[in-house]
């Protein structure tokens, strides 16, 4: 399997593959498929078996284990590794495997196992991390247009009277039809900007539920609403603003996903731009 490995933290980056002089040996890569999962169960007094009372994803622990085959930059690479070691410092993962590119953050776990014999024979490298989140997440979000045919992740829409057609997404009367290829439901960044005229309270909705901010977007305001975890909010020109205390931040589910965006007045003048990361169990 053809594969380039590339880890990125505040002391340099290290890029693996079989054209570097860094490789990963065989069975080197742990924790890069689907995270472990727990599953606590109650047992059914009426019938054989239980049910499940709680779900989780148990965090995801990856260890890297490469040799440097080219033994006169054995020095090189082990002061690069130990200075890439440092836990209080974030790093990250990108792996293009299968033919697709994906991350992942991660944090240095524990001093790097380093065997060199110094003798000839390549110095073997093992490294280990603990993931800040359990999922794997798309590269970068992708921008398209109408006529690029490009996957839709990122797309930008003027809502005028149901016209513009964009591939993955249709709007009209302010709805949007979001296609979330990943394998968990995942936040994202929804624009609103006032364009032609005030916005008077705009309201996001999906499956029920609701995000209303405070107050009336004027001429040239932009308002961003973001349901992306740990930074679940409303932005206003920059400053954080209030909402209704019946919203509730939804994010987008796997697979098609329809969102309304209107307003009790002036929603011909809001123009409207979505943003998204798919997240995936596995590299």
């Amino acid at each position: 399997m053809d594969y380039k490995i590339r880890i990125r933290s505040a002391g340099g980056t290290l890029t693996l593959s079989p054209r570097s002089v860094c490789r990963v040996l065989d069975g080197g890569l742990k924790g890069f498929d689907a995270p472990d999962g727990e599953v606590t169960l109650k047992s059914a007094a009426a019938e054989s078996g239980g049910y499940a009372v709680s779900r989780r994803i148990r965090s995801r622990d990856v260890s890297v284990t490469f040799e440097v085959t080219d033994v006169g930059a054995a020095p090189y690479y082990r002061d690069l590794v130990m200075r890439m070691a440092d836990p209080c410092a974030d790093a990250e993962i990108e792996t293009f495997m299968w033919g697709r590119t994906r991350k992942l953050s991660v944090i240095p776990d524990g001093t790097p196992e380093i065997t060199f014999s110094g003798h000839g024979d390549p110095m073997r490298v093992r490294m280990d991390f603990t993931a800040s989140s359990p999922f794997f997440r798309e590269a970068a979000p992708v921008s398209a247009s109408p006529s690029s045919g490009a996957p839709l992740l990122s797309f930008p829409l003027t809502m005028l009277n149901g016209a513009g057609a964009v591939t993955g997404m249709t709007s009209g009367a302010g709805i949007l039809r979001v296609y979330n290829p990943g394998d968990r439901e995942c936040g994202f960044r929804l624009r609103l900007q006032a364009a032609g005229g005030p916005v008077v309270k705009p309201t996001v909705a999906s499956r029920g539920l609701y995000i209303r901010p405070f107050g009336t977007l004027n001429e040239g305001e932009e308002m961003t609403v973001v349901t992306e975890p740990g930074k679940k909010g409303i932005l206003r020109d920059g400053l954080s603003v209030g909402f209704y205390s019946d919203s509730t931040f939804f994010g987008l589910l796997p697979g098609e996903n329809t969102i309304s965006v209107y307003a009790t007045g002036g929603d011909g003048n809001a123009v409207a731009g979505i943003e998204f990361t798919p997240l995936y169990l596995g590299a």
